[in-house]
């Protein structure tokens, strides 16, 4: 990331924010947060995608799906918590911002004044709206992964059930066997031989 960060601080932005915002500093560190984010969360995407393939053959490894489960909550947590965050630092932001920018210069057609600084606000509006859409990516990949681990503990429950059953069968073989053989076997043994 430190690396990224660099290379971006280094090029040439097209958008350069007020220099004068203390806000605009906040901006490339916010970009390359969310190219991590949205790595993981397309990361859990890609394992889960395998998954939810047609398959011939069920087996499940619950404990892979433990570990999946488990990333796919802290990413829930930490986009929630990221979407928070850079909404604080924009209401923050408007209320310093009368506090720190001059008297904005009035536009004499439109008669009222220009606004300043809205490189900045506008960047991370949309930068809250990537977090918030990246969520919504998690949140769907959360309840695909619940939708597959339910799936996999019912189908391994009806094989449990099948197995259960033959074995049922077999035992009820078993005790028919035993209700025939055994009473003779038993008067035979209780009748004396002189």
């Amino acid at each position: 990331m430190q690396a990224n960060l660099k290379a971006t601080l280094e090029k040439e932005d097209p958008i350069i924010p007020d220099s004068q915002d203390p806000f605009a500093m906040y901006l490339p560190l916010m970009d390359e947060i969310l190219k991590l984010y949205d790595d993981s969360v397309w990361c859990i995407r890609d394992i889960l995608r395998p998954i939810e393939k047609p398959k011939t053959n069920f087996e499940s490894d619950f404990s892979m799906f433990q570990e999946v489960m488990r990333h796919s909550i802290h990413v829930g947590e930490v986009l929630n918590v990221s979407i928070k965050t850079t909404g604080e630092m924009r209401q923050c932001r408007k209320a310093l911002l009368p506090l720190i920018q001059p008297k904005a210069p009035r536009s004499p057609i439109l008669d009222k004044e220009l606004p300043t600084w809205d490189k900045t606000d506008q960047r991370m509006n949309l930068q809250t709206q990537i977090f918030g859409n990246l969520s919504y990516r998690q949140q769907s990949n959360h309840q695909r992964l619940q939708t597959e681990i339910s799936l996999a503990f019912n189908m391994l429950t009806q094989i449990d059930s099948k197995v259960l059953k033959a074995d049922s069968k077999a035992m009820k073989t078993v005790a028919s066997l035993t209700m025939v053989y055994l009473p003779a076997t038993f008067a035979s043994v209780s009748i004396p031989s002189h």
